[in-house]
């Protein structure tokens, strides 16, 4: 019997998977949390691009301001416990965006605790996908882009 030959771990060429979205947006005033979310988020393949973002305000200026679909991202990670802003105001706002916008573009919610009224609310608007307690993990993003 002929052993198989084996090629060395070297030469593996594994593809890594091609990432679920093309562009995501983490919206955090934490620097650290920023860092985590970021590295969990491409260590899964969630999205191509991953733009940091802290000011809420700038993310919704620069929303109201894309002008082709290319540009908009499909996913919005944004903490609404920062200081910036009150909790439901970032979805409100995001709210009376144009179709263009809204009809790509989720939001992923992030918070330091969970609240399962808050969570009811939250989960109540439609560009809301998910809400999910930091610090993020792999396994809370498993079933949402089926990994």
């Amino acid at each position: 019997m002929k052993a198989k030959k084996q090629i060395p771990p070297f030469l593996h060429h594994e593809e890594q998977p091609s990432p679920r979205f093309h562009r995501a947006i983490v919206l955090d005033e934490n620097e650290t949390e920023h860092q985590i979310t970021e590295t969990i988020l491409r260590a899964c393949y969630v999205a191509k691009e991953v733009k940091l973002e802290s000011d809420p305000y700038t993310t919704i200026h620069n929303l109201h301001n894309i002008q082709r679909l290319s540009e908009v991202p499909e996913l919005i990670f944004v903490n609404l416990n920062m200081k910036a802003l009150e909790k439901l105001d970032f979805i409100a706002e995001f709210e009376a965006m144009s179709d263009f916008v809204k009809n790509k573009c989720k939001l992923i919610v992030l918070t330091n605790h969970e609240d399962l009224e808050e969570k009811q609310r939250i989960l109540m608007n439609t560009c809301v996908v998910r809400y999910l307690v930091k610090p993020l993990d792999a396994f809370q993003l498993r079933e949402f882009i089926n990994i």
